[in-house]
């Protein structure tokens, strides 16, 4: 196994109204390789079907990408009303969204240090710093 890594981390960032944690998401390049091996792994055929958990829109080319090559994706977005993020739209095809709200993070939270498992080798891709509550990009 493999665990690439980028700065990633989440903040406690105060309480909602019904008195569950908020986070605040801090990350840098982790986009830009995501998208790397969301395209490269459609080309090599690593994958069968990925899913995309984001509503950045710069990932769209690495998603068109993986369409053209005969890959399934499919997205997912968080449900925060008033403001519930948009899926990602490929003109002229479907994509599946599936909406996650604040349940969903709590469900599948996971607060495993990757980089302390035995066999893992961690492949560094930029600066890395661990931080409590960090959240690694598993790319195996």
């Amino acid at each position: 196994m493999s665990v690439h890594t980028r700065p990633m981390r989440y903040w406690p960032d105060g309480r909602t109204n019904d008195g569950r944690q908020r986070w605040r998401a801090e990350e840098k390049g982790v986009d830009v390789l995501l998208a790397l091996h969301l395209a490269l792994g459609a080309r090599d055929d690593l994958y069968d079907e990925a899913v995309v958990v984001s509503a950045d829109t710069d990932l769209l080319p690495a998603i068109e990408e993986a369409v053209r090559l005969g890959k399934r994706v499919e997205t997912a977005t968080w449900w925060a009303p008033p403001q519930p993020q948009r899926a990602l739209r490929i003109p002229g095809r479907s994509l599946w969204n599936h909406y996650l709200d604040a349940d969903d993070f709590d469900a599948v939270r996971d607060d495993t240090d990757y980089l302390a498992l035995p066999g893992a080798t961690p492949v560094r891709t930029g600066p890395n710093q661990r931080f409590a509550q960090s959240a690694p990009v598993d790319c195996a």
